[in-house]
């Protein structure tokens, strides 16, 4: 269980990357929204831990990401990350919740 802060932390860096470089206003909407989402599960798996004495893995710090880095990717990239993001996220969700054995943990998604 201790992989899912940094990874979920990973994307979160790559959302905030995508939102300061998107061109168009509603894909930074989209972009912002599944980011609050997502920040959203990372403190409460954080809080989590802390409840229960887990050391919180260290994951991406905002200082990790140069936001003023030249734009990477073309329009219309970032909805398809976050397209594939999504897909991954519901086959990963199936499986974290058959192998987890914590009320809390099973708690977070409802």
């Amino acid at each position: 269980m201790a992989y899912i802060p940094r990874k979920n932390s990973y994307y979160e860096r790559i959302l905030e990357y995508c939102i300061k470089k998107a061109d168009d206003d509603e894909a930074r909407n989209i972009l912002g929204g599944f980011w609050q989402e997502l920040h959203y599960y990372v403190l409460e798996i954080e809080k989590i831990f802390k409840q229960q004495g887990v050391a919180i893995p260290a994951g991406f710090k905002k200082e990790d990401v140069n936001l003023e880095a030249p734009k990477l990717f073309d329009n219309g990239f970032d909805i398809m990350f976050l397209r594939i993001l999504k897909e991954v996220s519901m086959g990963m969700y199936t499986i974290n919740m058959n192998m987890a054995y914590n009320d809390d943990v099973m708690k977070i998604p409802k």
